[in-house]
């Protein structure tokens, strides 16, 4: 049995804004779209990360629903999640994209690809 959340359920969490630069696989670069957003830093040391200098290791989580994303605008791995500047989160890189019930999650990394 697969299980969904409603998106209706996310939106309590919905708690940061986050501009969200698409993954293109053309030349020109797409505009950041702003998006309310649910960003959690996985545990460090539960997850086998670090603190401090190998903090770039870390996992993080993105949350946004899909209703939140403009007609046309595509998220998909490769796309970038810059943090408000407020925000003490460093600039993310998407690397799983997964959908749930209306909700479009992100696995995330610090760490720039090669």
């Amino acid at each position: 049995m697969r299980l969904a959340a409603p998106a209706a359920a996310m939106q309590p969490f919905m708690d940061s804004v986050v501009s969200v630069v698409p993954h293109t696989r053309a030349a020109e670069i797409a505009a950041p779209v702003r998006l309310p957003a649910c960003v959690r830093e996985a545990a460090p040391l539960e997850a086998g990360g670090e603190v401090g200098r190998n903090a770039a290791d870390n996992q993080w989580s993105v949350s946004i629903r899909l209703a939140d994303i403009p007609a046309g605008v595509e998220i998909v791995r490769g796309a970038v999640v810059l943090p408000d500047r407020a925000a003490r989160r460093p600039r993310l890189m998407a690397e799983k994209v997964s959908v749930n019930g209306g909700v479009l999650h992100l696995e995330c990394s610090a760490r720039e690809r090669g």
